[in-house]
């Protein structure tokens, strides 16, 4: 492993992490991410990288000794197994945060973007009847499964709010240029508004039949955005 935080696997299966210069003809860092263990197991599903080139990874692990930082809005293991959001500097040397996410049964963070501020905005699902809400949209599991969105300061200590969706299963991806600095802690743009602003409708082609052997492509109207959408 190349300037590596973590140079050697820690368990069963560990994550990894790797960033390749712009040529892509070398590796600046390479690192493992994951606890100890010889049954643990970590896997990363999204990540994302802010202007100043910090990587920002979730999700999830069942080690009851994940790489954890001091402050972290979770700094214990919960479950069957939690998600992971961690932060790693640009240089791929150190944490700048890491934490876990969930309750006492299974969770899985599937995406993860930041706003202006470096938030990160991570979601996925859980069926875990106590997870960390902030009491916003369902405080409580409402299926076997459920979605949630959930949001960390930028240095991952505070956990600014948190949602569970009643749809069974996850949102995996989530748009950060739609979702400006600040918003999610405004008591003047409510969350519902701020979730449509996550998955901005755009504009697409259907083909239509035509007289001649191909078809023409004409583009639907396009559909307004909410009104707190930038």
């Amino acid at each position: 492993m190349v300037a590596a935080f973590q140079s050697s696997n820690g368990g069963n299966q560990d994550a990894f992490v790797v960033k390749i210069n712009s040529s892509a003809n070398g590796v600046i860092y390479s690192t493992y991410l994951g606890g100890n263990g010889s049954v643990t197991t970590e896997q990363a599903n999204h990540i994302a990288v802010d202007y100043s080139g910090n990587a920002y990874i979730t999700g999830v692990t069942n080690s009851a000794n994940f790489p954890v930082t001091t402050g972290a809005f979770q700094a214990t293991y919960n479950g069957d197994q939690d998600a992971f959001v961690t932060k790693i500097n640009p240089s791929g040397s150190a944490l700048v945060y890491s934490t876990y996410l969930g309750g006492t049964s299974f969770d899985w963070g599937s995406g993860i973007a930041l706003d202006q501020a470096d938030n990160a905005y991570v979601t996925g699902y859980t069926s875990s009847f106590n997870f960390p809400t902030t009491g916003l949209i369902q405080p409580n599991l409402d299926a076997g499964y459920d979605a949630f969105v959930s949001m960390l300061n930028s240095t991952g200590g505070v956990l600014a709010f948190l949602l569970i969706s009643a749809a069974r299963g996850s949102i995996r991806r989530i748009r950060s240029p739609w979702i400006p600095a600040g918003t999610c802690t405004s008591a003047a743009k409510p969350i519902p508004s701020i979730c449509r602003c996550i998955h901005p409708i755009k504009r697409r082609t259907k083909a239509e039949p035509s007289a001649g052997p191909l078809a023409s492509a004409s583009p639907r109207p396009n559909r307004k955005r909410p009104p707190s959408c930038p």
